[in-house]
């Protein structure tokens, strides 16, 4: 956002700048989660060696619970918010142009109003 050089002296927000933040979001930081997600979901495999034998059978379903829930929350809350962001930019991006589509109709439709005006006073 920044302050406007117009007479009103308000601000200007360039709607470029949030389509390509909402972009770049969804295009590499919701795909690394993903994949960070089905990482964390492919090193939960049974490896008998990951702690030995009779370790194994004592360590291995904690650690493999652990890593499901983190493969959850990865998957699930992270992704979600990311997603929240992004559609929340998007809605921002539009209510932005509609605000601005808005003023330039009412900002018409006073200019012709005042033609009418001064043609019909002449």
């Amino acid at each position: 956002m920044t302050q406007s050089s117009g007479s009103g002296g308000g601000y200007q927000v360039d709607t470029s700048q949030l389509t390509s933040f909402s972009k770049y979001l969804s295009g590499t930081t919701a795909k690394s989660v993903t994949q960070a997600g089905n990482d964390v979901q492919n090193a939960n495999g049974f490896d008998n060696n990951a702690f030995g034998i009779l370790m194994a059978q004592f360590w291995s379903a904690p650690v493999r619970i652990d890593m499901a829930i983190i493969h959850s929350k990865i998957m699930g809350d992270l992704t979600d918010s990311i997603n929240d962001v992004v559609d929340a930019l998007q809605r921002n991006v539009d209510s932005y142009g509609q605000q601005e589509s808005d003023t330039v109709d009412s900002f018409q439709k006073i200019q012709s109003g005042l033609n009418s005006a001064g043609n019909a006073d002449s």
